[in-house]
């Protein structure tokens, strides 16, 4: 490999991370919505 060719590399997986991180953060932004509503649902039935 050349020094091109492995810095395409780096890049490649830093930006795998980057992806696999952002959808973490949308997973637990999903999470904590469908937790609002299951709250709010709750609460309007115990009413």
């Amino acid at each position: 490999m050349d020094g091109k060719g492995n810095t395409v590399n780096i890049n490649f997986a830093v930006h795998e991370e980057r992806n696999i991180v952002a959808n973490m953060i949308i997973g637990c932004k999903i999470s904590l919505n469908l937790a609002n509503i299951v709250a709010k649902v709750r609460t309007v039935l115990l009413i």
